[in-house]
Parts: structure tokens; C-alpha cells; sequence
């Protein structure tokens, strides 16, 4: 690993190790509502709502930072070239855009309803 290789596996530790704190954070507010169901979702009041929201969010940044950054940090450090790999991920990308909908391709009788679960 080069020292500027380096630099960005430090820079996506520390991005990582920020999410998580915010994550621990938000859990640690939201405790006493844990855990939760459906009954109790619908009976949160509108500020706790919102630390949920927040709660959900930080989790869903700390996911995208270890799959975006801290993957390509572990295939850095194994010796995997990865200058291809936002190449491929531009392909992947457009063919999911050229994909048809669910509404599209979904034969059943819904139609324009259809969230693609036949």
C-alpha cells in the first residue's frame, strides 16, 4: 500500500468511525422506545418520529460507507486492482436504468398499481 492509498484508508476509517458514533448516538436517544413494532411506531410523538428518521438514516450512511469506501480500502490492501471497478459500476448502473419498471414488466392484473411482487 502507497502512502496515498493510505491516506485514503485512514480518511475512510475515520468517515466510517464518524457514522457509527452518530449511529451509537442516535440509538442510545432512542433506547427506551426499543424495541419497536408497528403498534408502538404509530404511537411515536412527531419529535421522536424524526430521532427515528435520523436513527435510520445514520444507519443507512454507515452501510454506504463500508460498502463504498471501506471494501474498496479491503481490496486495496489485498493487492486487487480496483480502477475498473467504477467503470463497471457505471455499467451496472445504466443497465438497472434501462431495466423496465415493475408496471412494465409485471404481467399481472394490477397494472399500474404493481410493485413488481408476482
Amino acid at each position: 500500500m502507497n502512502r496515498e492509498e493510505a491516506a485514503l484508508a485512514g480518511q475512510a476509517l475515520r468517515a466510517a468511525e464518524g457514522c457509527a458514533g452518530r449511529l451509537a448516538r442516535s440509538q442510545r436517544k432512542l433506547a427506551a422506545h426499543f424495541p419497536l413494532s408497528a403498534a408502538t411506531v404509530t404511537a411515536l410523538p412527531p419529535d421522536v418520529e424524526d430521532d427515528l428518521d435520523a436513527f435510520l438514516k445514520r444507519y443507512e450512511q454507515l452501510v454506504n460507507a463500508i460498502q463504498d469506501e471501506l471494501f474498496k480500502i479491503v481490496a486495496i490492501v489485498g493487492g486487487e486492482d480496483i480502477r475498473g471497478l467504477a467503470r463497471r459500476e457505471e455499467r451496472q448502473a445504466g443497465m438497472l436504468r434501462r431495466r423496465p419498471g415493475p408496471t412494465e414488466s409485471c404481467p399481472c392484473r394490477w397494472g399500474a398499481q404493481c410493485r413488481g411482487s408476482t
